[in-house]
């Protein structure tokens, strides 16, 4: 029942342009969901109204019992389910452990104490940054046929959402890599800077064309993830 006022005041804001009603719910949200019974989340709508909020609410489910929990039941989570589902799900595994990682990196970043710590932090975003876009180029892109990809067009929303969200993820850490390597001297075992330029601007082209898809497509799908391009432009260093 409590999940189920969640869900519905989630979707009174979604036609709503106020951003800060929006955080407030999400952090209401969160709140409902992180002191439920984590048993009840095997149930179909619970489970399904989860999945749907695991981009929003990376912190606890990183953690136990939540991160086991997922894991374990994930196969039952994705029977049946479309592609993008899946697809959505495998994002969703990384996108728990960014923030928390970014965080630090901008923590250590506007301290001025660069050492090793940062180090160790940039070389985790760029072992991250692989897997995703080693995924993203594997997975994500051959589903779109190559003669649409240019005009963005998909076989559903939720696949423009995931080409919005991944190469807006792949942006964010992009630039706290390249940030953080051009601080660090030869000595570091970094012997360049890393510039991502060429392959951000070819990003963020993407993002502008999925988002414009998505809101043609509609408002309602548009609105979540507008909201979740602004929380992960939050988490830059820059």
């Amino acid at each position: 029942m409590i999940l189920g006022v969640a869900f519905t005041r989630r979707l009174s804001l979604l036609t709503n342009a106020d951003n800060g009603r929006w955080n407030q719910l999400s952090h209401g949200t969160k709140a409902l969901i992180q002191n439920c019974d984590i048993g009840r989340f095997q149930q179909p709508f619970e489970r399904a109204m989860l999945e749907s909020q695991r981009a929003f609410f990376p912190c606890f489910l990183a953690r136990s019992p939540w991160r086991e929990f997922l894991r374990e039941t994930e196969e039952t989570a994705l029977t049946p389910a479309s592609w993008a589902c899946v697809l959505r799900s495998k994002l969703c595994d990384w996108l728990v452990d960014i923030p928390v990682l970014l965080e630090e990196i901008t923590g250590i970043l506007r301290s001025g104490n660069y050492g090793m710590k940062l180090k160790r932090l940039v070389q985790r975003a760029m072992v991250i940054h692989d897997q995703i876009d080693g995924w993203y180029l594997a997975e994500v892109v051959p589903a779109v046929p190559a003669p649409l990809r240019p005009s963005a067009e998909y076989s559903q929303p939720l696949m423009g959402v995931l080409d919005c969200v991944t190469n807006s993820t792949l942006i964010t850490l992009e630039d706290a890599i390249s940030t953080s390597v051009s601080l660090f001297s030869e000595s570091d075992g970094f012997h360049k800077s890393i510039d991502f330029s060429i392959t951000i601007s070819k990003r963020q082209q993407t993002i502008s064309n999925a988002l414009k898809y998505v809101r043609g497509y509609s408002l309602v799908a548009a609105k979540p993830l507008e909201f979740g391009l602004q929380q992960l432009r939050s988490l830059r260093a820059d």
